[in-house]
């Protein structure tokens, strides 16, 4: 995984004024945000735990949100634009950890209560999944938390587990607010990062991406640790990566492959330390122990597959 910077007006001022044509960008995504109240929290809609207000006294009205997106995907800076002036100065505000890599920017007085409410009682153990998975397209999205509201909510993922976001307010001249900024760690100030020169990064960066995002993040809820992905290249077989999470003596291994139609073939395996050669497909574990999944599993099941693994866990695990 590449090395967290800490941010630096610099490197944010840099990749703003440059967007897509900035080394290390890939792409700028950018949203509309609704303000009514004038102030607007940052945090991680996902878990329990409300965000904090980062800017007061802001005009009502519709402000851009832009989302940086970095070469091996994700979201590295979130800005929400609130006046086109030059930033004269910086100021850090608060900052929230991310489990999954969520973020997101909102009206105070969005029904955000009763969003939080419902992700801390697990009404449903999909609400989370049918909430914000399906607001996010591509690293961003967005969601209201009531059918006719005015205010909405605007959605970003760094596509990485256990992240710290730290945000940042930028001051005009006359110290009125002109940004708020999110910066997950994970867009490199290098020109080129050495990882964007391997091929096998470069066409499976989506697809880790994706793997981080759903069952990456399943593994890291139930205490998994995320290792080092590991990236092959072979001229029959394709590219391949394996991400590893590690939980005691546990070992699950998310596989991909990319072979020459373009076409990707993911594995998801499970073990014990020491026994490499004697892992069983995680889908095998789950059905013998009566989860409900299909024999072969694709990406665009992964999403349904990581609800039912954090649902199921206790009884996949004890059939170890």
């Amino acid at each position: 995984m590449a090395a967290r910077v800490a941010f630096t007006p610099h490197t944010f001022v840099e990749v703003r004024a440059q967007g897509k044509r900035h080394p290390n960008v890939s792409a700028v995504r950018r949203y509309q945000l609704a303000v009514t109240s004038g102030t607007i929290v940052a945090g991680d809609p996902s878990t329990g735990k409300k965000p904090r207000a980062v800017v007061d006294g802001v005009e009502p009205g519709k402000y851009p949100v832009f989302l940086y997106v970095p070469q091996l995907g994700g979201v590295g800076f979130a800005e929400l634009r609130l006046s086109d002036e030059p930033v004269a100065r910086w100021e850090k505000a608060s900052s929230y950890g991310s489990l999954v890599g969520f973020g997101c920017f909102a009206d105070e007085a969005t029904a955000l209560h009763e969003h939080y409410r419902r992700v801390e009682a697990e009404e449903s153990d999909s609400y989370v999944e049918d909430v914000l998975n399906k607001a996010l397209k591509d690293e961003g999205g967005q969601f209201r938390t009531a059918p006719r509201a005015r205010e909405n909510v605007v959605l970003f993922n760094s596509a990485r587990s256990d992240v710290r976001c730290q945000n940042y307010l930028g001051f005009d001249a006359h110290g009125q607010p002109v940004c708020v900024v999110t910066d997950t760690g994970i867009l490199r100030p290098e020109a080129k990062p050495a990882a964007v020169a391997d091929p096998a990064r470069q066409e499976l960066a989506g697809t880790v991406a994706e793997l981080r995002r759903t069952l990456g993040s399943a593994l890291v809820g139930l205490g998994f640790a995320e290792g080092e992905a590991t990236y092959t290249s072979q001229r029959l077989v394709g590219h391949q990566v394996r991400l590893p999470f590690e939980k005691g003596r546990i070992v699950v291994w998310l596989d991909a492959r990319r072979n020459s139609t373009g076409r990707v073939w993911p594995n998801v395996w499970i073990g014990t330390k020491g026994r490499e050669k004697h892992f069983d497909a995680l889908v095998n574990v789950a059905r013998a122990a009566g989860v409900a999944v299909p024999l072969t599993i694709t990406i665009e099941h992964f999403a349904d597959f990581a609800r039912k693994l954090s649902k199921h866990w206790t009884a996949i695990e004890a059939k170890l």
